[in-house]
């Protein structure tokens, strides 16, 4: 479901989280790799993905991003965007069972789907569901965006009622 007010960007943050050489918090790939075949990316930086998400866009479109939770949170268990960076975002989280999402994510790390991921292996670390309860506590904890309303939606609800689940956003 695409809405024309949106500008929409599809995990954003990935890019530093796997190929960013002095940011990175993956070890999904070898420095070597990245400077092979990530070059493109290995410049990007958690404060200009931040600032292109927080920034208006020219035309007045609002910026919609989907990332995944552990893109920001570091090693020792710490959200590392600013608590004022994270303020002028809204926060919404979708969930889904693991039952459904590890099988979904390892699909995504083997035969024919490589090519376009570029993950040579399963890796559950980056399942990602520790680091989401990492982040949905920073944010209750912070009181970011008067947290106590934080939106929580499930993927299976989103996915059979996308309509009437989206109103609440």
């Amino acid at each position: 479901m695409q809405r024309s007010e949106f500008k929409c960007l599809h995990e954003p943050y990935g890019n530093p989280f796997y190929y960013n050489l002095s940011e990175r918090i993956s070890r999904r790939h070898t420095d070597e790799e990245i400077k092979r075949d990530h070059r493109d990316k290995m410049d990007i930086t958690y404060g200009q993905i931040t600032r292109r998400i927080i920034t208006p866009t020219a035309d007045g479109k609002q910026i919609f991003s989907k990332d995944m939770a552990q893109y920001i949170v570091n090693d020792k268990g710490e959200v590392i965007i600013l608590n004022d960076d994270l303020e002028k975002m809204h926060h919404v989280f979708l969930i889904r069972s693991p039952k459904l999402a590890c099988p979904s994510y390892y699909r995504c790390c083997v035969g024919d789907a490589i090519n376009e991921t570029n993950f040579s292996h399963y890796d559950p670390a980056e399942a990602g569901y520790h680091e989401l309860r990492v982040r949905f506590d920073h944010i209750r904890r912070h009181g970011i965006n008067g947290s106590n309303a934080v939106l929580v939606i499930d993927a299976e609800t989103l996915t059979a009622n996308p309509e009437e689940t989206l109103k609440h956003v």
